[in-house]
């Protein structure tokens, strides 16, 4: 773990974090994901904003988030922190997150949870893996589509018809891996059947227009 990550997980002490999809082969990432529970998360925010960080809404990102479920902390010299008390791409939810900390011990996820983090993510809303969180989601891909947990979360959030095919893709998929490594379009339309948001569909036909003349990745700015 480099020195600027250290100095950024400093800043949260007192508070009880787990730290989310971060490869550790990544020198120093644009961000960081802390899991903050949400009966601390006010205390976490206020915390920080003493120790010098700025806080910024995150509600309208790309498709947008549950109204106050994430909130972005800047401070010069330290790595931006996304605090979660939740993950609620496309306006909806798609895990217990009392699961989460109960499967993780203090600061450390559990390396499958945080992998299932990784593909819901890229399945909802990144669309793309790139070889830092796919090598966190292969890792763990095996336990991710054996785990009868998992599954039944996939079944109580509804989006379970999105993840038959999404490991029906994997399955499949070419062998020889190119990154950016997207999803099939067919797959990614046919989960807004169970996860419908208007504002993240416009984003998507607009970033995958982008990269057919440009090569500029989605969320690339």
């Amino acid at each position: 773990m480099t020195k600027k990550i250290q100095q950024t997980l400093f800043d949260l002490r007192g508070i009880n974090f787990l730290l989310t999809r971060l490869n550790p082969r990544v020198g120093n990432p644009d961000d960081l994901d802390i899991l903050i529970h949400p009966s601390d998360f006010k205390k976490g925010i206020g915390l920080l904003k003493k120790r010098g960080y700025k806080g910024s809404s995150h509600d309208h990102a790309l498709g947008g988030r549950i109204p106050g479920m994430q909130v972005n902390l800047t401070k010069p010299k330290r790595i931006k922190i996304d605090l979660h008390q939740d993950f609620t791409w496309r306006k909806k939810r798609y895990l217990d997150v009392e699961k989460i900390w109960l499967h993780s011990t203090k600061n450390r996820i559990d390396p499958t949870w945080d992998a299932f983090l990784v593909m819901v993510n890229v399945i909802f809303e990144k669309t793309y893996f790139m070889p830092d969180d796919f090598e966190i989601f292969i890792s763990q891909w095996r336990e991710i589509r054996n785990s009868q947990e998992l599954v039944q979360q996939t079944i109580q959030y509804s989006w379970n018809n999105t993840f038959i095919n999404f490991k029906s893709w994997m399955k499949n998929h070419q062998q020889k891996l190119k990154f950016p490594l997207f999803l099939p379009v067919k797959l990614v339309l046919s989960s807004y059947r169970e996860k419908f948001d208007f504002v993240s569909l416009a984003y998507y036909f607009f970033f995958r227009i982008r990269y057919l003349v440009n090569n500029n990745l989605p969320y690339d700015f």
